[in-house]
């Protein structure tokens, strides 16, 4: 499958007391989907994959930080369920490739089936030597969406990352 048109980062910066924050819905212009954060994020710009522009909306509390990013991805849509399948176990695989770097690769340390209505998905939890993460992609369609959570191991296993994966909805 080939990666192609765009690709947008939905990213929030977040401190270990998310939780005493009133969350609100945040919902991309482009991205077709809906995801609660703790408060209106600022967008940046960037250059990401393919020299592709992400669009990322951060927001901070704090020195202590923890992120929380959304990717909405359009691809060649997969055909058939097998290849639906490989799609999204090939995407776990690049996603703890991409996370990685020379001095901290990261593992995945489980990987589990799961289904946002009718889209299929995986959830996976990943480990680098100096935090913790975990993910979820779902395949809708000809769009790959990632939610993921990067921080320490309290955080990634607490209340919020739990709220934030939960709280993600396929508008299409």
């Amino acid at each position: 499958m080939q990666w192609s048109i765009w690709t947008s980062f939905v990213g929030l910066i977040l401190t270990l007391s998310v939780h005493a924050q009133e969350w609100k819905t945040f919902t991309p212009k482009e991205g077709r989907c809906s995801i609660l954060f703790p408060d209106t994020p600022k967008k940046l710009e960037a250059e990401i994959i393919e020299k592709k522009r992400a669009s990322i909306y951060v927001w901070q509390q704090g020195e202590q930080y923890a992120m929380f990013l959304t990717i909405s991805t359009i691809i060649d849509p997969p055909r058939t369920d097998a290849e639906r399948q490989t799609e999204l176990d090939n995407s776990c695989e690049r996603m703890a490739k991409s996370l990685s770097t020379p001095q901290a690769t990261g593992k995945i340390l489980a990987k589990n089936t799961l289904t946002l209505g009718k889209y299929p998905g995986r959830e996976i939890s990943l480990s680098f030597p100096s935090y913790e993460g975990k993910a979820r992609l779902y395949l809708a369609n000809d769009r790959m969406y990632q939610l993921l959570v990067l921080g320490k191991k309290d955080l990634v296993a607490g209340a919020d990352t739990k709220k934030f994966l939960e709280s993600f909805k396929i508008t299409d």
